[in-house]
């Protein structure tokens, strides 16, 4: 069985695996756009590949309130994810800017393009966790390890479409590390509250188009739904065998009765 630490230790692991990986992308590849989504992607494929079974493999506050708010993590453990996502981001810009800077390391805060304004980028932060959420939601109910490579694929598309909108961050650990260690805070409630919103939205889109849903009971607290269970075949077969023990026996037709000499001739008839 899974402990709790192992699912902790796992968070921290997988956050900065995704966190080192694609930030160390950004300063590898100049900010190419399309080498940035891939970095992140295949960063995101490598923690789930080597610890998803262990966690889940959320490495992403968002992540874990939409699993939260469908009843698949107790409060508990997605307030302890949260923090050891945070730690996992922020362990990965340290490491990033002992290799390199501090100043480095600010080269790799998410940030706004300079023509996008503070509301735009968090509508569109917001648009993208969204749909990024919603793909793990259904993703993660499969029984199959391609999965994973799946959510990594939708973790690429969509910092294909948001990295020279928004910066793509669609995670608020992701944003948090670097801002930290690099004490560059510029529009960081985007990257927090955007992501946060888009979660909600994500859970409300997967229980209405997937699981056609309409109750929105949210957390674990909130009563499961059981079914009425059906009524049991050998107790219905046991009434029906009471039921016929205990009719009375069919009355003979007169039609009958006449056909069938009485007792006493036929004994009379036996004796002659």
């Amino acid at each position: 069985m899974v402990q709790t630490w192992q699912k902790y230790a796992a968070e921290v692991y997988g956050t900065f695996v995704l966190v080192l990986f694609g930030t160390g992308a950004i300063l590898a590849t100049g900010g190419d756009p399309v080498g940035i989504a891939f970095g992140f992607g295949l960063a995101l494929v490598a923690g789930l590949y080597t610890v998803g079974r262990i966690s889940g493999g959320h490495f992403n506050p968002a992540v874990s309130l939409a699993a939260f708010l469908d009843r698949r993590i107790e409060l508990n453990q997605m307030l302890g994810y949260w923090v050891f996502q945070l730690v996992g981001a922020v362990l990965a810009s340290l490491a990033l800017a002992l290799v390199t800077s501090k100043d480095t390391v600010g080269a790799t805060v998410t940030g706004l393009h300079p023509e996008v304004e503070a509301f735009q980028g968090f509508f569109w932060e917001m648009l993208m966790t969204a749909v990024f959420v919603t793909a793990i939601l259904v993703l993660a109910k499969k029984g199959t390890r391609p999965r994973w490579l799946g959510i990594g694929l939708v973790l690429t598309a969509v910092h294909l479409a948001a990295v020279g909108i928004s910066g793509a961050s669609v995670n608020p650990a992701r944003s948090f590390g670097p801002a930290l260690v690099s004490g560059e805070w510029t529009d960081i409630w985007v990257y927090i509250v955007g992501p946060i919103a888009g979660a909600i939205v994500a859970w409300v889109l997967y229980k209405v188009i997937i699981s056609g849903d309409l109750d929105f009971t949210v957390g674990s607290n909130a009563a499961p739904v059981v079914a009425s269970a059906p009524a049991a075949k050998p107790a219905t077969a046991a009434k029906r065998t009471s039921a016929s023990a205990a009719k009375p026996p069919a009355k003979q037709s007169p039609a009958n009765a006449a056909a069938a000499p009485p007792p006493a001739a036929k004994a009379g008839a036996a004796k002659r």
